[in-house]
């Protein structure tokens, strides 16, 4: 049983407009947020660095008595508002969680493929501190809702955020023998929601980490030994949200998508100023390349929220399901096994593929033709264009990807169509929605010294074109950000 109370609605008369993880629109008064912060939060020790290992990044929460400075929660507005209710003598851990941006690799990820990816700058950020109580209680600070989880007992249920939360304790728990403890649990997120930018990926990791940190598993050492390097973590988590089995590990209740480790993979594991190129099952680091300093990444989020609940769900699945029976058909005409649909075309060839699909069956025949493309073609030729600062080229080949994205995937709607194309006559390098699809969001290389007027006139177009979609939408420009990080 979950249960859900009112505790806080921020103000609606605020300075930063921001998106809460609900999808609903809010404004977050920065200026009720405190300046400065209590005296015992001095001596709470802020690291930026990546953690090295996964025991660094779960290891026990930190007496707020033992450690160093806070320059850093000075600086995060969002963080400030969650040490307003965090209990100064008990211990704490506090991690940021970012979004993420794919630039190439449109649902190639769950199938073998490969993906462009980096952080955003936008993220969730939670603090997490030990209870004496049983159970885990997360809060969003910002909607003001609370949830109460027993990560032993009962089903996965509920449409929204609490849905990845209670996904993610209950196959911790199953999967190392419960929790010791109890957890305290709060967040804040500035990342727009059903956006394309992972936030509900987002979301079930920082809970599963704080209840790492806080309520610390019975088998933790267990724990340790599976989960040894992030991206093999990442994995794991990734198989958690879809319901998979992973290696030893039995299946459980999902959230009803079947989606890959990308999202994972790219919080966990991104660097700060660079694009990463990654290969998928397993998750494997092709390349990485740092943006040209003169460039930024701009965002546009459409206004229209890429559900993944109820009917959403289906077409959201679709993709992966035809990738899957893509699979299986190879299989069945080469008689032999292949790991992933991405194995099989690298074995046993794209044509041969082509020819095992039946003359009736275009979907399938466009959902090949899409993956070969994006993930065999698009990807290395766009990781080598962004290496040696070829926008031209990146253009071309991000057009493409946005071409076939609206044709073969059938996943676009006419506000990221949009989007994706006016980018171009306002003076982008490159432009391509990103994310399931849709609704969700656009990326935009621009020069960095045109980023304002350029987000300027892609809003105000934007909001000519589409006024009702864009009263939700959000523009913004950042460069490549850093991965999930254990701030205290």
């Amino acid at each position: 049983m979950i249960h859900v109370s009112r505790c806080f609605r921020g103000t609606q008369e605020g300075l930063g407009e921001r998106v809460c993880p609900l999808g609903e629109r809010f404004a977050l008064d920065v200026a009720q947020i405190p300046k400065s912060l209590p005296r015992w939060t001095s001596k709470l020790r802020m690291t930026s660095s990546s953690p090295a290992s996964v025991s660094n990044l779960i290891r026990a929460p930190e007496s707020v008595e033992a450690v160093g400075s806070s320059a850093r929660a000075q600086e995060e507005p969002l963080l400030r508002l969650l040490l307003e209710r965090i209990d100064p003598e008990a211990p704490a851990a506090i991690f940021r969680v970012p979004g993420r941006i794919e630039l190439f690799g449109k649902h190639t990820d769950y199938a073998g493929g490969r993906s462009i990816t980096c952080a955003s700058d936008r993220a969730l950020v939670f603090l997490a501190q030990p209870s004496k109580e049983p159970g885990v209680r997360v809060f969003d600070r910002v909607r003001g809702e609370e949830v109460v989880i027993d990560p032993g007992q009962g089903e996965a249920s509920g449409p929204d955020w609490k849905l990845y939360s209670e996904v993610g304790l209950r196959r911790l728990a199953a999967d190392f023998g419960g929790f010791r403890g109890g957890a305290l649990i709060s967040f804040a997120s500035d990342l727009p929601s059903e956006s394309g930018m992972s936030s509900s990926s987002a979301l079930l990791i920082g809970t599963c980490l704080c209840a790492l940190a806080a309520a610390q598993l019975r088998d933790y050492e267990a724990f340790l030994r599976v989960f040894q390097d992030l991206p093999r973590l990442a994995e794991y988590l990734a198989c958690v949200e879809a319901g998979r089995a992973f290696e030893g590990l039995d299946s459980a209740d999902g959230v009803g998508t079947r989606g890959g480790s990308e999202d994972h993979v790219a919080i966990l594991c991104s660097e700060a100023e660079r694009f990463s190129t990654y290969s998928y099952l397993p998750a494997n680091r092709e390349s990485t390349c740092r943006l040209a300093s003169e460039r930024v990444v701009a965002v546009a989020f459409s206004g229209l929220h890429a559900h993944k609940a109820g009917a959403a769900k289906e077409e959201y699945n679709l993709a992966s399901r035809l990738a899957s029976e893509l699979h299986d058909l190879c299989e069945s005409a080469a008689g032999r096994k292949f790991r992933h649909l991405a194995e099989a075309l690298a074995v046993w060839g794209y044509s041969n593929a082509l020819q095992s699909i039946p003359p009736d069956r275009t979907d399938l025949q466009r959902r090949l033709e899409h993956f070969q493309s994006e993930s065999n073609e698009w990807v290395p030729m766009a990781s080598r264009a962004l290496t040696q600062e070829d926008f031209e080229f990146l253009g071309r080949l991000a057009k493409e990807s946005q071409r076939a994205a609206e044709t073969l995937l059938r996943n676009q709607t006419p506000e990221t169509s949009f989007l994706a194309a006016w980018a171009y006559e306002a003076g982008a390098d490159a432009a391509s929605s990103f994310g399931a699809g849709f609704g969700g969001s656009v990326w935009a290389i621009v020069r960095a010294g045109r980023a304002p007027e350029f987000l300027r006139e892609w809003r105000r177009t934007y909001e000519d074109q589409f006024p009702e979609a864009a009263s939700q939408a959000a523009f913004w420009s950042f460069r490549p950000d850093r991965a999930c990080e254990r701030l205290a």
